[in-house]
């Protein structure tokens, strides 16, 4: 993290609560750091919540009544504010996919082990399809190229990308369905 320039260089020196302000704020800043660090175990993050007290700080217009613990307020209603934004955010789980982290729907154990399993079998599915319909199917399904551009990347007509794509995605489907795992049809895309 860049040290934080001085304080005093962005508001005008004739207004004087500013100015005491900005004196409350470097006075606690060093100390408002060290609570926020050892309550969020990040000096980063510890800092980045030090500019948010900052910022409310210059927001206000009136002088709380005690400073210290006004901004010591401040920086817990900012960790809860962090810990609600944490508990809403998704969970990855890591999967054996390339190594790509796989967001969870929610974490309810046996529809994480289903998710998973689908997956693993999907993988398996792809690994047995020849290199052209699977990278037909991926660029379809991920990268969201239309069956024109597939069929220009891979040299062959429209119509011959569409079927790669339909043939990989029934051949997925069919081995979801051997592994008595298959619920429903792909989803369209949209």
């Amino acid at each position: 993290m860049f040290p934080s320039p001085p304080i005093q260089e962005f508001w005008p020196q004739d207004r004087p609560q500013e100015r005491s302000l900005d004196q409350l704020f470097s006075e606690h800043r060093q100390e408002l750091i060290g609570f926020l660090t050892r309550q969020l175990a990040s000096r980063e993050l510890a800092e980045d919540l030090c500019q948010d007290i900052y910022l409310r700080l210059r927001a206000t217009r009136d002088w709380p009544a005690s400073p210290r613990a006004w901004l010591y307020r401040i920086a817990r209603n900012l960790i809860i504010d962090h810990h609600r934004r944490q508990s809403r955010a998704p969970v990855f789980e890591e999967l054996d996919i390339e190594g790509e982290p796989v967001a969870a729907a929610h974490l309810d154990p046996e529809d994480c082990l289903e998710h998973r399993q689908q997956l693993q079998v999907i993988n398996g599915a792809l690994a047995e399809l020849p290199v052209h319909v699977r990278q037909a199917l991926t660029w379809y399904r991920i990268d969201g190229m239309t069956q024109r551009e597939i069929s220009e990347r891979l040299s062959v007509s429209e119509r011959m990308a569409g079927r790669y794509v339909q043939q990989a995605q029934q051949h997925c489907a069919t081995r979801l369905a051997a592994a008595s795992i298959y619920h429903s049809e792909w989803p369209e895309r949209t």
